[in-house]
């Protein structure tokens, strides 16, 4: 079961973490779980993709990574590396990410409609920056996410 991004309160960053129940006869015995930095996620599924315009997003619409590109084109500085901008202080809610990742919260009026049309259909067009834009989204299995390609 993969969790929503949330804030390290120790520094490493943007979070999330997976967890499995293992069950010995019939009865909980023990959770496995791992937290994974969202600078880890950006490097290890999108680094190889330089150039393209990608964007993994949860079902609650929280960015869980994108490409540098991405984050430039959308003008979304907390994407770059996925690390605080300011340090934390013991006001901050650690389950609620900066506005601008989470898509139906952001100030780019873009990102915006690109998550209402995602809600709707899996593949479309979009203006960014007064081009059309094709956008296609495929679900990842296992986790509640889905990989946005937007092709210039």
């Amino acid at each position: 079961m993969w969790h929503k991004p949330y804030t390290d309160t120790i520094g490493k960053g943007y979070m999330v973490d997976i967890c499995y129940p293992v069950y010995a006869d019939n009865e909980l015995a023990a959770l496995v779980a791992s937290d994974i930095t969202l600078k880890t996620i950006k490097r290890k599924l999108l680094s190889k993709y330089k150039e393209a315009l990608l964007i993994i997003a949860n079902k609650s619409s929280d960015i869980v990574s994108m490409t540098t590109e991405a984050a430039d084109l959308f003008r979304i500085k907390e994407a770059g590396d996925f690390r605080y901008l300011e340090p934390l202080n013991p006001a901050v809610n650690i389950y609620e990410l900066p506005e601008d990742l989470i898509l139906i919260k952001t100030r780019s009026v873009e990102l915006k409609q690109l998550w209402q049309k995602l809600k709707e259909k899996d593949s479309f067009e979009l203006i960014i920056d007064n081009k059309l834009n094709k956008v296609k989204s495929v679900h990842i299995d296992e986790t509640d996410w889905s990989l946005v390609h937007i092709e210039e």
